[in-house]
């Protein structure tokens, strides 16, 4: 008792406190010995076989060292030891948690600060652990793990998920693991959502702003007669055949004569693009690559087109070939634009078609 006044410790209650229950350990518990990667059951009494002997031998220097040594005060922010969250390791740690093995004293708040040996369970190993890294100059408990993203403390300081703002992380947008991608254009994470900033042509239509821009619309067909329509009488009646499609198509659509008498063959072509797009319209005849007539002001576009009759009895009909070319499109713009063609329009002038019609 002298040497211990001698000593002058700041701490002297937590001394006697962590003494006597390593004490009580002794007498009364058992503990699994996990030193050097084993793992043992010991009953807390000396002369047990070889676990008793060291278990009771290291429960008496713990007494000892508890008495005689100077408390190691460090203070770490999450330090494994911190058993009882004061932010301090020191010897009211062991004495904190070697009650509430016992028994007889509160949880800790956080069990990560009391798994010294970060075994993932609370044994009197943790106690021993902290002893001999107080007082003995032992290894210091393993490192709390980095914080990461998944809703757990992982780097057990009271904060979950600390360091992610799930409002403007573009990997961890509004919840973990939640990532915002755009392989057409750019993207960001506001106020925990995924905005994507689309590439010309491309359009989000799946209803994911995660995935960003997936879908294109200035697919560039090829020439050709594309979308084949029904055909139509450019001199008798006034059929109507209507497409409807998204992005940029080709179609085509042949224009009878049908009647006898001397009517110019017509047709009217019409373009009702879909909200938030601004599509072209373009017209030739006899083939795609002919001369072409184009309609491109703002919102729906209109052509007519019409060829004389011969009036001999020949075969005066001819095919239109259309295309619908894209403009540009908002970030949602995914209806379908709609294609209209009537004949016989009541043309009667001279050919104003294409030139080659």
């Amino acid at each position: 008792m002298e040497l211990r006044a001698e000593q002058n410790f700041a701490d002297d209650d937590a001394r006697r406190n962590a003494v006597a229950a390593a004490a009580t350990i002794r007498q009364s518990r058992t503990y699994d010995d996990r030193e050097n990667g084993s793992a043992r059951s010991a009953a807390f009494h000396p002369g047990f076989g070889d676990g008793g002997e060291r278990v009771a031998m290291r429960n008496f220097w713990f007494a000892i060292a508890l008495c005689l040594v100077p408390s190691i005060a460090i203070a770490q922010a999450s330090q494994r030891g911190d058993a009882n969250a004061d932010g301090t390791v020191n010897a009211a740690d062991a004495t904190f948690l070697a009650s509430h093995l016992l028994g007889n004293g509160p949880a800790p708040i956080r069990a990560c600060l009391a798994d010294v040996n970060a075994d993932g369970i609370l044994t009197p190993a943790d106690v021993f652990r902290l002893a001999d890294y107080l007082f003995a100059a032992g290894t210091p408990p393993p490192a709390q793990p980095a914080e990461v993203c998944n809703g757990v403390d992982d780097d057990c300081d009271g904060v979950i998920d600390d360091g992610f703002d799930k409002m403007t992380d573009e990997n961890n947008c509004g919840s973990c693991g939640t990532v915002c991608a755009n392989a057409h254009g750019t993207t960001s994470c506001v106020s925990g959502a995924c905005v994507p900033v689309c590439a010309v042509g491309y359009v989000s239509c799946d209803s994911n702003f995660n995935n960003g821009c997936e879908t294109l619309l200035n697919t560039n067909p090829a020439c050709g007669p594309g979308v084949q329509l029904l055909a139509i009488s450019g001199d008798t009646g006034a059929t109507v055949r209507t497409y409807s499609g998204s992005g940029e198509a080709r179609l085509s659509i042949p224009i009878n004569e049908t009647g006898n008498s001397c009517i110019y063959l017509s047709a009217q072509v019409t373009l009702t693009p879909a909200a938030g797009t601004d599509y072209d319209l373009y017209v030739s005849c006899t083939n795609c690559s002919g001369t072409t007539r184009a309609s491109t002001s703002t919102g729906t576009e209109s052509i007519v087109t019409w060829h004389g009759d011969s009036c001999f009895g020949e075969d005066s009909g001819y095919t239109l070939f259309i295309e619908v070319r894209l403009v540009s499109a908002s970030t949602t713009a995914c209806g379908n634009w709609t294609v209209s063609v009537i004949g016989n329009v009541a043309a009667t002038t001279a050919d104003l078609c294409c030139g080659d019609c």
